[in-house]
């Protein structure tokens, strides 16, 4: 369609985002981005099309809002005619029409009584157009002499798209009345009618106009949205900074690996071009990862740019319930959008990459690898934290440290245990162990025990490898037993003889691809878990400030994201890379003996601490080491606590000590 006097700044407002043509019948939708009727259809008829989409909803294609039918009941009759339902667009409407190439407005009025006469006149709450006559006539009526009447080219210049009649006033469920009450305990917009109805037990219902007027928070609500997209932009920044750092290294990296094969004679050139194709194979893998980050953010900060705009046209010029209608819309748009960039890709380490050569390479001409590519991760704390902040202070809220809770949930008693170590089996299942050298098999609902063997030693960690369906055993005496466990049936335990043992006993244990890997004095070791059974060669990661004799070697470990957590004779707990480069060591005055260490990834990312003086207490960590919360400080029954682990499924942390397990439910205060 040729248009005429549309001014270039205007042409993207009269475009349809989806099939980039000039709008035909425009409808617009709650979020007030507008769509040619017939590619909305397609759009909900390939919503509604799929088998998961059983809400008979669809998402607005560029801001994702879901939008619902006004009825629950709903069949494909009502759905194909969904999009003609949908209000119309008409300032963007009359727009394009005053605009057609060769065609003059016509005045409204005179077109009624079959006269043609040019108009000159649109009058805003009329919704029509005049001519100069009846422009005359129509402000001489003294109910309309308060309408605002503007000249048509000045109409279409102010022209922005937003139509304020898609943020519908009327209440979904009784059609006839207005939208006048929220349930805060519902998050829920209501008429008087729902709240008499539906809402007679909710304690927080307030009136919109009440909130609208004692709040000061709508004042400045735009410039709260800036704050986010500002944070938003500074973090897509970030983003493409770490993806240019990350081309400039892969760069480097490749110009030392040639550097150094031409230095050894060109039949390296096979080695260095499966190096190459390694390296740009992490290069894309990277890439990939930190593409999809950067497409949400971008998205999230297209949507704002948008919001902005519309909560200017609705503050302006809508009514309030309309203002709190839209803002409580971008809340949860925002908080949807938030919760996906994490869910996506909640890595917090920022990627280097440098280029170590292969000594052995410069010594001797047989060879099979020119040497390989290192990356480093380090920690960069809360990466959208600056979002986070804002969003908060716009009033969507994400989960943190502070918000963690834990409740009693039940205990496990075994009479005469002096429990030291478990683990969670399978989904019924938990195993624990202690100093009277017994396995009990328990199941971990009813507390009762199932099964139980017997050691000749005491028992100081458990770890159970689910891939080889094998259970690891520390314990005293510079000894460590492993088992093969199948649904309640578990093998005799047989006694490992690992190469270097004697270095020094093992304390903590971790499975992790394909390797078990231990704690013992002053050094983190492993061993394959896909060795013959038993496996007997054990390897040194790296050196560390860690005890495994006596009662300090329970201590705590666990394996997160390529990185080691591990508690340490200083008290601390430290994290490591796989290859014992330090990312953290956090020590705290309120932490006097760390002993074990779990990673919880429910929710939220954290690290779990079981502190056992002076009587036990539980604290979050974050996973950058710098923030660290309390969550308990007692435990019900047990008094003397050795060790803890989660159990994911169930949202459930289990405490052991002496005789009893303490198990907790772990819950936030968005719950």
């Amino acid at each position: 369609m040729a248009l005429s006097k549309v001014p270039d700044e205007k042409v993207n407002l009269i475009t349809c985002p989806i099939c980039s043509e000039v709008f035909k019948s425009p409808k617009i939708l709650p979020c007030l981005h507008t769509f040619c009727e017939l590619c909305i259809h397609q759009i909900i008829v390939s919503a509604n099309h799929k088998k998961e989409n059983k809400t008979r909803s669809f998402s607005c294609p560029i801001c994702r809002t879901v939008v619902k039918p006004r009825t629950d009941n709903i069949d494909q009759e009502h759905i194909n005619q969904w999009a003609a339902t949908l209000p119309d667009n008409i300032s963007l409407n009359t727009m394009i029409t005053f605009t057609k190439s060769n065609s003059k407005p016509e005045c409204h009025a005179c077109k009624r009584h079959e006269q043609t006469t040019e108009a000159k006149f649109w009058c805003k709450q009329c919704v029509e157009a005049f001519c100069e006559k009846c422009n005359f006539m129509h402000s001489w009526m003294k109910m309309l002499a308060t309408h605002q009447v503007v000249l048509i080219d000045e109409f279409v210049s102010q022209i922005d798209g937003i139509d304020l009649e898609a943020i519908e006033e009327q209440c979904r469920t009784h059609p006839h009345n207005k939208i006048n009450v929220f349930c805060c305990d519902h998050r829920a917009m209501c008429c008087s009618l729902c709240v008499s109805l539906d809402h007679r037990k909710c304690e927080n219902i307030e009136s919109i106009d009440e909130i609208t007027f004692n709040s000061t928070f709508y004042d400045s609500i735009q410039e709260k949205l800036d704050n986010i997209r500002v944070a938003t932009q500074e973090n897509l920044q970030t983003k493409h900074q770490e993806k240019e750092t990350l081309r400039v290294g892969v760069e480097k990296t490749e110009d030392e690996a040639s550097k150094f094969v031409d230095h050894i004679k060109s039949k390296l050139d096979n080695l260095f071009e499966t190096f190459k194709k390694q390296l740009h194979v992490f290069r894309d893998e990277q890439n990939t990862k930190l593409n999809v980050r950067i497409r949400l953010l971008e998205q999230l900060e297209r949507n704002l740019k948008h919001w902005i705009k519309v909560t200017k046209k609705v503050k302006d010029n809508g009514s309030k319930t309309q203002l709190f209608m839209h803002v409580e819309t971008i809340k949860h748009q925002i908080e949807t959008s938030i919760k996906e960039i994490t869910t996506i890709n909640n890595d917090k380490t920022t990627i280097g990459v440098y280029f170590e050569k292969n000594k052995k390479v410069q010594k001797v001409e047989a060879f099979d690898q020119i040497g390989c590519f290192q990356n480093i991760k380090s920690a960069n704390g809360i990466e959208l934290g600056a979002v986070f902040k804002t969003c908060l202070e716009f009033g969507v809220c994400f989960i943190n440290l502070e918000a963690i809770t834990v409740e009693k949930n039940r205990t496990i008693h075994i009479p005469l245990s002096k429990l030291k170590c478990g683990v969670c089996y399978g989904d019924k299942y938990i195993l624990i162990g202690g100093d009277e050298g017994k396995v009990h098999l328990i199941d971990k609902f009813k507390g009762l025990v199932v099964k139980t063997l017997s050691l000749d030693y005491k028992i100081k960690r458990i770890c159970l490898d689910v891939t080889q369906n094998r259970l690891y055993l520390s314990c005293c005496g510079m000894v460590l037993y492993c088992t093969n466990i199948v649904g309640e049936s578990i093998s005799k335990p047989k006694k490992m003889i690992l190469e270097h043992i004697h270095n020094g006993p093992i304390g903590a244990l971790c499975s992790f691809e394909e390797a078990i890997y231990t704690v013992k004095t002053g050094a983190i070791q492993k061993f394959s878990s896909c060795q013959n059974f038993p496996p007997t060669n054990i390897t040194e990661c790296f050196n560390t400030n860690t005890y495994s004799k006596g009662h300090a070697g329970c201590n705590g470990m666990t394996i997160f994201n390529e990185q080691i957590y591990y508690t340490t004779t200083a008290k601390e707990v430290k994290c490591s890379t796989l290859e014992g480069h330090q990312i953290f060591s956090h020590k705290s005055d309120r932490i006097k003996m760390p002993v074990s260490v779990a990673m919880w990834q429910f929710g939220i990312t954290a690290a779990f601490i079981l502190n056992r003086e002076p009587r036990g207490s539980l604290h979050a960590l974050s996973v950058d080491g710098k923030k660290q919360v309390k969550l308990l400080g007692k435990f019900e029954n047990v008094t003397d606590p050795w060790d803890m682990w989660v159990d994911i499924d169930e949202k459930e942390i289990y405490v052991a000590g002496g005789e009893y397990i303490d198990v907790y439910r772990v819950k936030f205060k968005s719950e």
